[in-house]
């Protein structure tokens, strides 16, 4: 069992016309779960960003990051949780066999949709 997190966008202002409000926009940021290293999620197309440069450039406008439980985080707490500053010991419970390219930076990018 893990941790995951989200960006929330806000939406756009409802339409003047009609009055609808669309809903916010959620981005899937990764997950956190013992002894492994952060899953940071990574798209090559759509909204969600490729690398962690991208994700810093998401959490520099205006966004809402959340967890699975609701508790909010800073951006600065987030990146802290995405590179394993919080707990270094983490990372070295992972298998060599399972590291990733980014592993040294404290992170794996995992491509696609993941829960």
């Amino acid at each position: 069992m893990g941790t995951n997190f989200y960006a929330v966008m806000d939406a756009p202002d409802k339409c003047l016309y009609c009055g609808h409000a669309p809903e916010p926009v959620t981005l899937h940021i990764g997950k956190r779960s013992r002894g492994w290293a952060f899953a940071l999620h990574a798209e090559y197309r759509g909204a969600v960003p490729r690398d962690l440069e991208g994700w810093r450039k998401v959490f520099d406008q205006a966004v809402r990051i959340v967890d699975d439980c609701g508790l909010e985080y800073t951006p600065n707490e987030m990146l802290a949780i995405i590179v394993g500053d919080g707990n270094p010991e983490e990372r070295r419970r992972q298998p060599n066999r399972l590291r990733k390219s980014n592993q040294a930076a404290g992170y794996d990018l995992v491509e696609g949709e993941f829960s």
